[in-house]
């Protein structure tokens, strides 16, 4: 497969004795033989097939980088993640193949009698199979197209699920892959490599790599290992990730494989789109020049490496020592996941100037408590805590704020931790029982050994009654032990009482939000009390001041008004218990 590119491509034969030293760390046979050399004997084992299926990607897409390929983003498909990151240069080439030999050999010894089936359909359909059959290990595992997803689970089961698909006119198809993953049978092995590759560091890419898994952008904070755990126990959002990087403008498609399977998805879900294998072309190589057939309308995003040469060569790829990058301005609009973070936030408590800041806020909105933020810049963060600051107190007055955007617009930030209390924990699962990357915790309950993945996106939502004390502590607790959050969004509902008072709980929330604005300088802190008591109205309040310009450290709303808060001297906001209504003779 790969004798014509190691032919005309010196980085092919770099490559392959650096994946074959890590094969004999492992016992394995040495896959350049086989790569390279006609008719040679495939050899054993799952560790060597998942080498060769590494040196093949890797080889395809250094020769393409040489060749003048500057890509717009890396995605792979299932153990593909992995190779995507070592191409972008996050991993070198030996610690992706010893941390591909790890996760081979953890779900080696897990020894679990699994299976994977594709199906026909369209993931919904394949959710609807997989309910009927009501299994906990029995999951989608890949939605790949709108009319073909992959089911992984318990093999005793797999035949039932391919009679009734057979029963329902649903092409099955059984598929042999060494280790059948995307489920959660396997945590026990995800949780095994987790602690096999402890001494991984990973580098800055020099290219944007998407995740199906995560359904966005990975970051400089994401440690690949935790990554390729993760990807073992979700489903691959495979259909989800092409639309949104197509609806961005991208249309030219390169596969890195051996075969064309990507590209057989992607023609299923963007027709319109170039696509090519070139290892499988007619050719013996596909031309990038003259460029006009190949090269997609999307602009390369600015990284803060080298720029690409404009003579349209391009650096030797060398993934142990990449340039580094900030993560590329990629928000995919199509998926129902996150997309940007909220920018951070700078203010102090009371701050009349302005602190300027800008970037793009995400939250929740109705319907299924989606929602995504917009731009702004020069932002006037004004703190609010309990209630009164200096011996000063508030007056409130009403203020327009901008209505939401339509549900269909709405996403909730990735590897998001949403944090309520026990009552509230079951409408927000219904929620984001859709979401692979949404962990919902109620706070008596909360366990951190279990979470999938370090959360970067803290949402809370509380309201008046015995859990708001152990939600706050939570949200605190977690603050502490996830000091790299990039945002921290608490929602307090029920909580702006007679229509201009707020309930003293809110200022328990508006209270800490002020200090861990100032503590996490990175972290993007937001709080917000309404007086809504149910939860999507409650949902819109939060999207509505994610998206307000300028949003407030902390803000109030009445239904779909903000409450605006005014200083005044020698009057304190709440008289008696705080719940009574304003009245001519107690102004306040």
């Amino acid at each position: 497969m790969l004798a014509p590119l190691a032919a005309r491509t010196p980085a092919v034969s770099e490559l392959l004795p650096e994946i074959d030293a890590v094969a004999a760390e492992y016992g394995s046979s040495p896959i350049s033989a086989y790569l390279l050399t006609p008719d040679a004997p495939r050899p054993p084992g799952p560790e060597s097939h998942y080498l060769a299926l590494m040196a093949v990607s890797l080889a395809t897409f250094d020769t393409l980088v040489l060749d003048g390929l500057q890509p717009y983003a890396l995605v792979g498909h299932g153990l593909g993640e992995l190779w995507a990151q070592v191409a972008a240069g996050v991993l070198s080439a030996g610690d992706g193949a010893r941390l591909a030999c790890e996760r081979s050999r953890a779900l080696t010894g897990l020894n679990w009698q699994g299976t994977m089936m594709s199906l026909d359909v369209s993931a919904v359909q394949g959710r609807h199979l997989v309910a009927l059959l009501d299994h906990p290990h029995l999951v989608v595992g890949c939605d790949d197209t709108p009319q073909r997803c992959v089911l992984s689970g318990p093999g005793e089961l797999m035949p039932l699920a391919s009679r009734i698909a057979e029963h329902l006119g649903w092409t099955s198809t059984e598929l042999h892959v060494p280790h059948p993953a995307h489920t959660p049978a396997v945590a026990a092995a995800a949780a095994d490599l987790r602690h096999r590759l402890p001494d991984v560091k990973p580098s800055a890419a020099r290219w944007p790599v998407f995740s199906p898994t995560l359904g966005r952008l990975l970051t400089p904070d994401d440690d690949p290992v935790a990554v390729t755990a993760n990807a073992m126990l979700v489903t691959v959002h495979f259909r989800q990730a092409v639309t949104a990087l197509s609806a961005r403008g991208a249309e030219v498609f390169l596969e890195c494989g051996a075969g064309d399977d990507a590209v057989t998805l992607i023609r299923a879900i963007i027709p319109a789109a170039i696509t090519a294998s070139p290892l499988t072309t007619d050719a013996p190589w596909l031309p990038l020049d003259p460029p006009s057939t190949l090269t997609s309308n999307v602009p390369t995003p600015v990284l803060n490496g080298p720029a690409p040469a404009s003579n349209g060569s391009a650096p030797t790829p060398n993934h142990a020592a990449p340039a580094p990058h900030s993560a590329a301005p990629i928000e995919p609009v199509a998926l129902p996941r996150a997309t940007a973070d909220l920018p951070p936030t700078r203010g102090h408590p009371g701050d009349t100037d302005q602190d300027h800041a800008h970037g793009q806020g995400e939250g929740f909105g109705q319907g299924r408590g989606r929602g995504r933020g917009s731009g702004w810049e020069g932002v006037a963060w004004v703190g609010m805590g309990d209630g009164a600051v200096g011996g000063q107190a508030m007056r409130p007055r009403l203020a327009p704020a901008p209505l939401p955007s339509p549900a269909t617009e709405r996403m909730l930030p990735p590897a998001t931790l949403l944090l309520c209390g026990r009552a509230d924990a079951p409408a927000l699962r219904a929620l984001t029982d859709d979401r692979d990357d949404v962990v919902v915790a109620d706070a008596d309950t909360i366990d951190w050994t279990w979470l999938p993945l370090t959360p970067r996106h803290l949402r809370v939502v509380a309201r008046p009654g015995p859990d708001a004390g152990l939600v706050h502590r939570a949200m605190l607790a977690t603050a502490a032990r996830f000091p790299h959050l990039r945002s921290i969004a608490a929602l307090v509902m029920d909580a702006v009482r007679e229509e201009v008072v707020p309930h003293p709980i809110a200022g328990l929330f508006t209270g800490a939000i002020q200090p861990l604005a100032a503590e996490l300088a990175d972290c993007a802190c937001v709080a917000v009390a309404t007086t809504d008591v149910e939860l999507p109205a409650a949902l819109d309040a939060l999207a509505a001041e994610l998206q307000a310009a300028p949003p407030l450290l902390a803000a109030f709303y009445q239904g779909r008004q903000r409450l605006l808060y005014e200083l005044t001297l020698g009057e304190h906001p709440w008289p008696g218990d705080g719940r009574s209504r304003p009245s001519a003779t107690n102004p306040a």
